[in-house]
């Protein structure tokens, strides 16, 4: 998890480290919630729960994440990403989030 201020860098900066470090992995990107819609409300309980939908391509897989801030009240807690993590034990959960949301 990379953490900054709004319109710090964050997003350019996590891209770069994990396409220096990361040999052409596939990418699942997660959505933000749909505030309003029960079903896109909660996109990391789904990837977590539709695991077995999601194409095994490659090795390597990165779970993107920005703006991670956005999920803190629509499913991202430690128990989601447990979740994922057993859904996808190799793949790598990049995540962005605003420096602010942590000290709340």
């Amino acid at each position: 998890m990379l953490c900054g201020p709004p319109k710090a860098g964050k997003t350019r900066t996590l891209y770069e480290a994990a396409a220096r470090s990361l040999a052409d992995p596939a990418t699942l990107a997660v959505r933000r919630p749909q505030v309003g819609d029960a079903e896109a409300s909660r996109p990391l309980e789904t990837v977590a729960e539709c695991a077995e939908a999601v194409p095994s391509s490659s090795d390597k897989l990165v779970i993107w994440v920005d703006d991670a801030h956005e999920h803190v009240h629509h499913g991202l807690s430690t128990s989601t990403l447990d979740e994922l993590e057993r859904a996808f034990p190799d793949a790598v959960i990049l995540m962005t989030m605003h420096v602010h949301v942590l000290d709340e």
